[in-house]
């Protein structure tokens, strides 16, 4: 049309045109991208192909556009092969970035307009197949326990939200409805609501909607055994592969699921989803999703996990799967799964068992994270023990001394108030915050920053214990010194119990302690047998070396640490134990005769009883402990260890932080393999004897009590 403008005209007019679409271009390219916009819901039909190892999905998304947005911008797996892009029925114009990081890209989406300049919903049908996926039975054998890929093969298939299987736009929620077609034999599942099932010609279709907002949704297929019961207005199902016991396996998981709903009901608010599922995976996985778990074979077989994990996952569905985790600052979801699952479990068997449960969490930040560096803030996974220490451990007893200091009506109500806030939406450790100081009339900020911001954390010391008669009173005192590694680091602000025992039972007091040294007095009308602080670990401390006892952790915590396998054949037993270990840990293998002078204060792990780093992990052993020939015999009990693996922990009394382990006894490969496996598992005990038939005797011996102190 420029040419039936004089040129003079055109020219300029060109040139605006141009210009406008290169602005247009940019804007579209997400330089300057209007965050009005998102995909509101998706209604999805999902056709799998397991032994072809392909799938296609077409995606119907609406999107929902602010009044002046022109594009919108979301990410998918650099494996969807985009087929088509259509808005009522035409081709919508678009743009694939590749993000060369070999995992995603980006679509950048024009939108239509309305000319009304309101805001609009827009129905977008994406079409895709995806055939570059993981082959299910090779990350099987490779024994992956945490994949972000989607993984197919005859076993089924596992298309995880991470995968961005489907597109995602930014960290938005949405509402799902999926249908998943695939061949006759296989059984769909993923968060949400199981709608329907058909069977036709050798195909069968599961049909999942959620009911609320989701920020992803995670699918898995199998030949699954499904199992069914209705416990008042939830579903628990379970769905297991085809083993013998199946049936039994299946009615304990729906049993103790129950046990869980009918739990958390009197604690949180209702149960958030019409369903409980406890899936089992071909992977080594164990995951927790809205309103579904999903575990590994064996780890599913555990005969623990019943009353452990599961509970933990459970509780996810409040904190994580329907409250959203915002990491900015830190993931608060395992601290508040670990403390309301994991340490209740043990307050219902009682006080002693949720002590112990604590001193573990003090005992592995010690061992693992000591010296880190590593915030409440900055954790975000718990991929490392060194995270988990932090994240999971530090976070659990900073929930602890939070209803330690608010009370259980309060601190309970405050969560219930923090959940109706956020549920379906993203949340941080200050929404948390605001939801307590909102709960109780106090203000939190001092204490969220001090044990959130914070690396690290106190080291106690009791000392100037004095105790004076005075006619029928006595007058205690005593000093608390407090010690922080971190450069230029203030003094904790601490509230810490102290038990005060006496000829008629026990009296619990609690101090503030705010300077780096600080002298308190009590007054008492009785003589006291016996003065402790904290004595049932309700404070966060790092503990001092003599409070810890021997344990696994210990050697594993240290980074500098050797495994030292002996001198000739016998260390072809042992190698793929010390490999396996290593892999976990990261210290380094030799042998012994490659071990020199510049290795004399190192950790060191043992492997068989010869040499003389044997002889000198034998001198290092209390009295308690004592190895004679195939007898064991530790704090009085007796052990025949022959045809068995001892594993033993104990310090070098010589060298200060110095860690030695053993490691003796060889069994057939596949015993050694599965020992090598179970281990890491085992760290927070001081000795582990495996038998031939894989039955196990464990036990943790004492540390010193530093800050108790027993009157004469």
């Amino acid at each position: 049309m420029f040419r039936k403008k004089p040129i003079f005209l055109a020219l300029p007019l060109l040139l605006i045109a141009v210009l406008f679409y290169l602005i247009e271009d940019a804007e579209a390219r997400g330089l300057k991208e209007d965050s009005l916009s998102t995909i509101t819901s998706h209604f999805i039909n999902l056709t799998v192909d397991p032994l072809a190892g392909v799938v296609r999905v077409e995606d119907n998304l609406f999107i929902k556009a602010g009044a002046t947005d022109r594009v919108i911008t979301f990410t998918i797996s650099d494996n969807a092969e985009v087929e088509a892009i259509l808005s009522a029925g035409k081709e919508l114009r678009h743009e694939i970035e590749a993000i060369n990081d070999g995992f995603t890209k980006k679509i950048h989406l024009y939108l239509p307009t309305n000319g009304s300049g309101a805001t609009r919903e827009i129905l977008v049908k994406l079409s895709y197949r995806a055939t570059s996926i993981e082959d299910a039975h090779a990350v099987t054998k490779r024994g992956v326990s945490l994949s972000s890929d989607a993984v197919i093969g005859a076993e089924g298939l596992f298309l995880p939200a991470s995968a961005l299987w489907y597109p995602r736009y930014g960290e938005s929620t949405a509402f799902y409805d999926v249908t998943v077609v695939m061949p006759e034999g296989y059984t769909a599942v993923m968060e949400g609501a199981w709608i329907d099932s058909n069977s036709t010609d050798g195909k069968r279709s599961d049909r999942w909607v959620t009911e609320n907002p989701l920020d992803g949704i995670n699918i898995v297929v199998g030949k699954f055994i499904v199992n069914k019961r209705t416990h008042g207005e939830i579903d628990i199902l379970t769905f297991f592969l085809d083993y013998d016991d199946e049936p039994q396996l299946s009615e304990l998981y729906i049993s103790k699921s129950k046990d869980y709903l009918e739990r958390y009901k009197s604690f949180f608010t209702p149960y958030p989803y019409r369903k409980f599922a406890v899936v089992e995976s071909f992977l080594p996985t164990g995951y927790g999703m809205p309103s579904y778990t999903l575990l590994g074979s064996k780890v599913l077989r555990l005969p623990f996990i019943p009353d452990t994990s599961l509970g933990h996952e459970f509780v996810h569905n409040w904190w994580g799967n329907s409250v959203f985790v915002d990491n900015q600052w830190g993931n608060w979801a395992e601290a508040l799964a670990s403390y309301t699952a994991d340490h209740l479990s043990k307050e219902f068997i009682g006080p002693e068992e949720a002590a112990i449960y604590r001193k573990k969490a003090l005992n592995a930040f010690k061992n693992y994270a000591g010296d880190s560096e590593l915030t409440i803030k900055d954790f975000t996974y718990g991929f490392s023990p060194e995270e988990r220490a932090v994240g999971y451990g530090k976070g659990t007893i900073f929930f602890h001394m939070l209803r330690q200091a608010v009370g259980d009506r309060l601190f309970y109500g405050a969560l219930r108030r923090f959940y109706i806030s956020h549920a379906s939406s993203s949340a941080t450790f200050m929404d948390i915050m605001r939801a307590f100081e909102e709960e109780t009339g106090r203000p939190f900020d001092e204490f969220f920053n001090q044990w959130l911001m914070r690396p690290g954390g106190p080291l106690l010391s009791l000392s100037d214990i004095e105790l004076v008669e005075s006619g029928s009173k006595f007058r205690l005192n005593f000093v608390i010194s407090q010690s922080v590694k971190e450069l230029d680091g203030k003094p904790y602000l601490l509230s810490l119990p102290v038990a005060l025992e006496n000829a008629a039972g026990m009296e619990y007091r609690e101090i503030k302690v705010k300077k780096e040294k600080e002298r308190f007095e009590f007054l008492l009308d009785y003589r006291p047998t016996a003065l402790e602080i904290d004595p049932n670990f309700d404070s966060f401390r790092l503990l001092s070396d003599r409070e810890i006892p021997s344990l696994m952790s210990s050697f594993f915590g240290d980074k500098g640490g050797l495994y030292l396998l002996p001198n000739g054949a016998s260390a072809k037993g042992y190698a793929p134990v010390a490999a396996s270990l290593s892999r976990d840990y990261g210290q380094r293998i030799l042998a012994a005769g490659e071990l020199t002078d510049l290795d004399a204060d190192k950790s060191l792990f043992i492997f068989g009883r010869e040499g003389t780093a044997y002889e000198e992990f034998i001198g290092a052993l209390p009295d308690s402990i004592l190895i004679d020939g195939d007898s064991f015999t530790v704090e009085g009990k007796s052990f025949d260890i022959k045809d068995s693996v001892l594993v033993l922990a104990t310090r070098d009394p010589k060298r200060a932080g110095r860690r030695l382990c053993l490691f003796t006894g060889e069994l057939d490969a596949p015993s050694m393999a599965s020992i090598a496996r179970r281990l890491p598992h085992l760290t927070a005990k001081s000795w582990l004897l495996f038998g031939p038939d894989g039955g196990l005797n464990h036990g943790v011996l004492s540390g010193e009590k530093v800050l108790r102190f027993d009157f004469k």
